[in-house]
């Protein structure tokens, strides 16, 4: 029989001796702990707790280690931090963005190395999910720590006097107006789970050669991330630059967890918890982060949260009903001329109700993504609808008929009101390249796609778009290219140029060029990965506007960044 392990680990204070008299108060870190305990205990989890001064660097270590040292293929492991994050400076040049974040344990700061290098540890085939209710800083401190990448190896440098100076600068101003050395919270405002900024440069200061050594033993985080054999999804409570925050009971991350997770009536896949957590926080200053690490198997990551039978751990089979998903089709191609709107046969899945959503460029299913309008989106979120056939509005056809293609995307609920308990949908925000589609024509020629596998080697979904000229002229990204990108066409177009115009020898694809046709696919998320792994980034596939990847990308490519 499987074993299925967790670790539970909540601080609502540190060791004021180790942080400058700092004693880290937070109220709801411990409630967090002791909750997602309950809910590993109702899905049969053998559990361990943290608490406070019992979580120190060496019991986290040794707590993982001996967990991963016990584990094989089909076991399950469930880690969960709740407390203060840091950053830290990385004097080492291990880090390619310079910055190493880290869990603010009892005794001292715990870096993402560490984390890494324990996860490497487990079994192929074992499946990790990590959820953590922190948050390693703001822009004030992040932008500080980048600037002073070019000065870390500098003799006698102060890091806390350079950053006395730096909250005073355009730069500092820039990132947070009215900062002037310590921050507070206000009492009337919710705390955040970020340890101050001086507190965390003065700590590292004190115990740079200590944190160095630790850093040199764990090895950087690109390859312990390439080391990780087993399946890890990775939930966080917000970005790297953002805050999480704490309340009364539980952190607004745990609490949105608790309320979507519903004491286990959530019925939905990782993808489709993590958006409902995503949606509830509802937050800009705080958005919740899903990462995949390893090799996340389909039937782990499409089962229900938390259940440890559900989802094999192998490729092969798995124990998952993917018939509880809702799903549509039409006919392609179709003819733009045609004054009947097209109609797509829906199967509802597990839930009664359903919704539809349509655009004209697949990046606009990813949440959040400012560039809808009338002319290229059209969603039914307002209906709740149920006929197994759904006929697309005269006035929607109108609108979207111009474009090349219509991408499709059905999702269903089990609540008949304003909710959306039990939300599935047809894929995901990181499947957006997979998108369905119909494709339009002036006549009924038999070509074209039922899906985004379709289209050419670069797995796109077709050709280039009309209105391209093939090339692009600009070095800077409207927004990310890659896994779980927007993946705007130009955007793509641009990434794909700069992997060709590098050398292979950089992680380039110079010698196999890439088709530059602004389509995001297999090819050029692997080769995203291969310049990453050449260049020691940690291999997301993924790159994002005004980011150290990007950046080195214009850099190899020899264009001014």
């Amino acid at each position: 029989m499987n074993q299925a392990l967790s670790l539970h680990i909540g601080l609502n204070y540190v060791d004021p001796s180790k942080y400058d008299g700092w004693d880290g108060q937070l109220s709801g870190c411990i409630n967090d702990a002791n909750a997602m305990k309950r809910i590993a205990e109702s899905q049969g989890f053998s559990t361990q707790t943290l608490i406070d001064s019992q979580a120190t660097a060496a019991a986290v270590t040794n707590g993982i280690a001996s967990i991963g040292r016990r584990l094989q293929s089909g076991d399950f492991f469930l880690l969960t931090y709740s407390g203060h994050g840091g950053q830290l400076v990385d004097d080492t040049g291990e880090e390619v963005d310079g910055l190493n974040e880290t869990w603010v344990l009892w005794d001292r700061q715990f870096l993402d190395n560490e984390i890494y290098n324990l996860l490497g540890q487990f079994s192929p085939g074992v499946r990790v999910f990590v959820s953590s209710d922190s948050c390693h800083s703001g822009t004030v401190l992040r932008a500080f720590l980048l600037s002073m990448k070019s000065k870390k190896n500098t003799p006698g440098v102060s890091y806390a006097a350079e950053f006395e100076k730096f909250v005073k600068s355009p730069a500092g101003s820039k990132n947070l107006p009215g900062l002037a050395g310590k921050r507070e919270t206000p009492i009337d405002l919710p705390k955040k789970r970020a340890m101050p900024e001086n507190i965390c440069i003065n700590n590292y200061e004190k115990n740079k050669d200590a944190y160095n050594a630790i850093r040199s033993l764990a090895g950087s985080k690109s390859s312990r991330a390439d080391d990780i054999k087993a399946g890890v999804i990775y939930i966080s409570g917000c970005a790297d630059n953002q805050f999480s925050y704490d309340g009364a009971t539980n952190g607004a991350f745990t609490t949105a967890l608790l309320q979507v997770w519903n004491n286990g009536s959530f019925s939905g896949s990782y993808p489709s918890f993590y958006t409902q957590v995503r949606d509830r926080v509802n937050n800009p200053e705080q958005v919740p982060q899903y990462m995949k690490l390893g090799t996340v198997a389909a039937g782990f990551e499409n089962a229900k949260p938390y259940v440890t039978g559900a989802g094999s751990a192998s490729n092969g089979a798995t124990t998952v009903n993917t018939s509880q998903n809702p799903s549509m089709s039409a006919t392609t191609p179709y003819n733009r001329t045609n004054t009947t709107p097209p109609t797509f046969q829906v199967n509802k899945g597990a839930n009664p109700y359903y919704y539809v959503e349509l655009s004209t460029d697949p990046s606009y299913f990813v949440y959040g993504n400012t560039q809808r309008n009338n002319s290229n989106w059209y969603a039914t979120w307002a209906e709740r609808l149920s006929a197994p056939t759904w006929q697309m509005p005269g006035s929607a056809w109108n609108q979207l008929k111009n474009a090349q293609r219509i991408f499709y995307r059905v999702g269903s609920t089990s609540n008949g009101g304003n909710g959306w308990d039990n939300l599935l949908v047809s894929f995901y925000d990181s499947d957006v390249n997979n998108a369905p589609f119909i494709e339009l024509q002036n006549s009924d020629v038999n070509s074209g796609g039922s899906n985004g596998a379709n289209g050419s080697a670069n797995g796109s979904n077709g050709t280039t778009d009309p209105g391209t000229n093939g090339s692009v002229s600009y070095n800077s990204l409207n927004g990310s290219v890659g896994n779980g990108g927007v993946n705007r066409q130009e955007d793509v177009m641009l990434i794909q140029q700069l992997l060709n115009e590098i050398n292979d020898a950089d992680g380039g694809s110079l010698a196999s060029p890439l088709q530059e046709d602004g389509r995001y696919g297999t090819m050029t998320l692997n080769a995203i990965r291969r310049f990453q792994t050449k260049q020691e980034f940690v291999a997301t596939g993924l790159v994002k506007q005004n980011s150290s990847c990007l950046h080195m990308l214009l850099n190899k490519a020899n264009r001014e960044a």
